[in-house]
């Protein structure tokens, strides 16, 4: 999510591929389990994860699903630039999970 989507540094390591949609949104392509080819954006990847934390809030709170999630970006090594592309897909994560998010400076 940091990556400048025009300047993304490939690493041979990753187990997907990344790729862009008709709309030049980037795209990451990866095999499921059942060896199926699949594309995601960052957003939903990320929402994906999101969602598993909330079952988790939820489960720990007896509640409905939170209004807000909070975030906290603490590591020092990204530019102001690459902290806004996180906040903004992050944001995106929350939208999709109909979650609003928050972000805190420490």
């Amino acid at each position: 999510m940091s990556m400048n989507p025009s300047n993304i540094k490939i690493n041979k390591a990753w187990p997907f591929k990344v790729a862009k949609n008709n709309k030049d949104e980037i795209m990451l392509e990866f095999y499921s389990h059942g060896e199926i080819l699949k594309a995601a954006s960052p957003a939903f990847l990320m929402a994906l994860i999101l969602r598993e934390q909330i079952k988790v809030i939820k489960n720990e709170n007896g509640k409905e699903k939170p209004a807000k999630i909070g975030f906290c970006i603490l590591d020092g090594k990204y530019e102001n630039d690459e902290i806004e592309r996180i906040k903004n897909g992050l944001k995106k994560a929350c939208e999709l999970l109909e979650v609003g998010s928050e972000f805190f400076d420490v």
